[in-house]
């Protein structure tokens, strides 16, 4: 099977594709999991497998109602869920439940492919990117981290009046015309 994952903050889209086993499911995972998730994950090696597993199954069986015989049993809620198995650790979370807008409509589709691309050590721009964000996080104001992609590298730059400013350099493979955009 193919897992999708895809994320947004309703300014940014984000989409990751991983081939594993099973079949195709979406739904819908919150915020809150996902952090946890992310620590989970930055706790184990790159090469960790992780499980996932979704349910729609009933957390218990039907109870019945106080005072009342078993034929009057109510039966038990049906509730979503999804499990994270990373490294011998589980994390369980409901779902969320609708439907996750289809990101489909908003990703960009080129017909000859995108007019600029970078490669790069993905290593590299995390750690710069972390950098960067370390003084825009330092204000309650609207902050932004540009790029600038041109002549093999990515450029990052971070400012905050109070704090300073924040460069770094990132070397690429880039392909196509020099582009500037902000996070």
């Amino acid at each position: 099977g193919v897992c999708r994952a895809v994320a947004s903050d309703g300014n940014r889209l984000a989409k990751q594709i991983f081939i594993g086993a099973g079949e195709d499911k979406g739904f819908i995972v919150p915020k809150k999991a996902i952090s946890v998730l992310d620590k989970m994950l930055s706790a184990v090696s790159d090469d960790a497998a992780v499980s996932v597993y979704v349910t729609r199954e009933s957390p218990k069986q039907s109870q019945p109602v106080e005072g009342e015989s078993d034929g009057d049993a109510v039966p038990a809620e049906i509730v979503p869920r999804v499990c994270f198995i990373v490294d011998g650790h589980e994390l369980h979370s409901l779902q969320i439940e609708g439907a996750f807008p289809d990101w489909r409509e908003v990703w960009p589709k080129y017909e000859d492919g995108p007019s600029t691309s970078a490669t790069m050590a993905t290593r590299e721009l995390l750690a710069a990117i972390e950098a960067a964000g370390a003084i825009w996080k330092r204000s309650e104001k609207s902050h932004a981290v540009s790029l600038d992609v041109s002549g093999g590298a990515v450029k990052i730059v971070a400012k905050l009046q109070d704090v300073g400013e924040f460069l770094r350099n990132v070397a690429a493979e880039v392909k196509g015309a020099d582009i500037k955009t902000c996070l």
